[in-house]
């Protein structure tokens, strides 16, 4: 195994943002097995020590690209983009207004007269306003177009906040 190889060759997918869940999952297990640190735990120091490396880049790996927000992020950063997603400022307006109004909607679910509606329906319009963005970036990625492509990045990061955020109050509405 090679270390300095990207996720995509490790599991030895195409570099591209549309990714076969299943077939990642299998190669996954497929290394898991092979490079198990149990397997090694008769073998030399340095062997260990090797098969923990392994280890632990191909959760990594993994972690990256079973997740279509870090799977974009990580495109980009091969792509020689720095990550800049923890001190972006989105400059489109109108999404900005979008995500004050999806923030109003999610502090009032409470106060709602049915709360578990108010509720689904935001997550469904959060879901289905995230899916676009990453149906975006695939576009942009695939064009080459990597200004955008980070633009809808960054989007997708809000609206992956925003739904983990979601799931915060949804764990309160039975209490």
């Amino acid at each position: 195994m090679d270390l300095n190889s990207d996720h995509f060759a490790l599991f030895g997918l195409p570099t591209n943002y549309a990714v076969d869940l299943a077939l990642l999952g299998e190669r996954y297990r497929d290394l898991q097995r092979d490079f198990h640190p149990d397997r090694v735990a008769n073998k030399s120091e340095r062997e260990q020590r090797l098969a923990v490396q392994y280890a632990g880049m191909i959760n990594a790996a993994y972690e990256a690209l079973k997740s279509p927000l870090f799977r974009a992020r990580y495109l980009l950063q091969l792509s020689g983009r720095q990550d800049q997603s923890q001190t972006t400022t989105i400059g489109d307006h109108d999404f900005l207004f979008q995500q004050i109004d999806l923030r109003e909607r999610m502090a009032d679910i409470g106060a709602a007269s049915d709360p578990h509606h108010a509720y689904s329906e935001l997550e469904s319009e959060v879901e289905a306003k995230l899916l676009a963005q990453q149906n975006l970036f695939a576009q942009q990625y695939a064009a080459g177009d990597l200004d955008q492509a980070e633009q809808s990045a960054d989007k997708m990061q809000f609206f992956s906040n925003l739904l983990n955020q979601l799931q915060a109050i949804e764990d309160t509405l039975d209490d």
